[in-house]
């Protein structure tokens, strides 16, 4: 059959349109790729947060507990000094008694 111009041209134009939509089809398909691994990156970085800030707080937890530990010990060691110097006191204090009493013996 004869071809007319007019059908010859929408042929072209239908087959510029049928390369464009191709295009236009490989775009977005990359487009959703990239979408979908980006939104993969972004669930991991989060996860990588969630677990760094419970790491963090566990940390934390950790630290408070070693202070109140730290204080607790500290507390224990200002007691014993103090009991230590008690007893050095009263030692002293029978040293000179027997002291007193071997002198009270030679008058004796």
């Amino acid at each position: 059959p004869p071809r007319f111009p007019p059908a010859q041209a929408a042929e072209q134009a239908l087959a510029s349109a049928t390369v464009t939509d191709k295009r236009d089809d490989a775009a977005l398909q990359r487009g959703e790729k990239a979408t979908a691994a980006t939104q993969a990156e972004a669930k991991a970085l989060w996860t990588n947060v969630v677990e760094n800030t419970q790491g963090a707080e566990k940390d934390m937890a950790k630290l408070a507990q070693d202070h109140a530990t730290f204080e607790d010990d500290a507390d224990q060691a200002r007691s014993l000094e103090i009991a230590a110097a008690e007893h050095l006191r009263a030692s002293q204090h029978l040293a000179r008694a027997a002291a007193a009493a071997e002198e009270v013996k030679k008058i004796q």
